[in-house]
């Protein structure tokens, strides 16, 4: 898998964007459930890690859920604290919206 392929046509959520120290986290919106695929690049490192989804939750499958969720601004970390992952993100694509919390494999 290359960065290039990733970006045209996985969905992507930056962090820290602009800055050496910017990760992009990607997933397959046609394949996104727990124990599918993602990726995460640093920037720093220029490295891409392969990850595997332990928990997500659509905007489009839960709204009341989602919006909850999203009224705490630590929902990704405390996530990752009960969902034992590694590292999290939130997407937001033209078709939907997704918290994804993420295992390194």
């Amino acid at each position: 898998m290359t960065r290039e392929f990733l970006e045209e046509n996985w969905a992507v959520s930056s962090y820290d964007e602009d800055t050496m120290c910017q990760i992009d986290y990607y997933i397959d919106e046609d394949n996104c459930d727990v124990g599918s695929k993602a990726y995460m690049y640093s920037h720093l490192d220029e490295e891409l890690v392969e990850m595997e989804i332990v928990h997500i939750i659509a905007l489009s499958n839960d709204f009341d859920l989602y919006n909850e969720l999203l009224e705490d601004d630590d929902v990704l970390v405390n996530g990752e604290e009960e969902y034992g992952a590694d590292c999290s993100a939130e997407f937001i694509t033209d078709n939907d919206s997704y918290l994804v919390w993420f295992k390194n494999v």
